[in-house]
């Protein structure tokens, strides 16, 4: 296997599920700050209000659960992620807010939602949906813990450069 291949495989396994020094590096500082302008315009469709219980389906390193924990501050807002270092990094990013009681980070993924049916208004995913083992049965999970009304924000960055797309 040729040294390219290697490292493509690497750095794909590392976005899916981060780990070790490569995850905590590539994942929890570089991808939160690429991530950022993507982050704030998905926040900005979803009109976050003061009271809102929120969810970030795949949270990373916590970015987005701290600028949504910034308006939802009468509210509530927790992350889900599939990666142990992930949730351990967001929640020394929202340490003031978890200890307050306003955020909550576990462990977990998208095919079974650690939280009860109707727990929160909008939900939020960014960069993670093409990691959802089966999107349809997924979405399914994403609106069995939606309020009825809720809002749910899918937000995924292309590029035109890309060399799978035909000209």
């Amino acid at each position: 296997m040729r040294l390219a291949n290697r490292f493509m495989r690497t750095i794909g396994k590392q976005a899916r599920k981060p780990s070790g020094w490569l995850g905590e590096v590539m994942f929890s500082h570089m991808a939160a700050w690429g991530h950022r302008p993507l982050t704030r315009w998905a926040i900005s469709f979803l009109d976050v209000q003061p009271t809102d219980h929120m969810l970030d389906v795949g949270c990373g390193g916590g970015m987005a659960i701290q600028l949504i924990a910034r308006i939802a501050i009468e509210g509530f807002v927790a992350g889900v992620d599939y990666s142990e270092e992930m949730v351990q990094q967001a929640r020394k990013r929202n340490s003031a807010a978890v200890w307050a009681g306003r955020v909550e980070i576990k462990h977990g993924n998208v095919v079974a939602l650690p939280y009860n049916d109707e727990s929160f208004d909008k939900v939020i995913a960014v960069e993670t949906f093409y990691f959802w083992p089966d999107p349809v049965a997924n979405l399914k999970e994403v609106h069995r813990i939606l309020k009825p009304g809720g809002l749910v924000a899918l937000a995924m960055e292309g590029s035109t450069e890309s060399p799978d797309q035909q000209k």
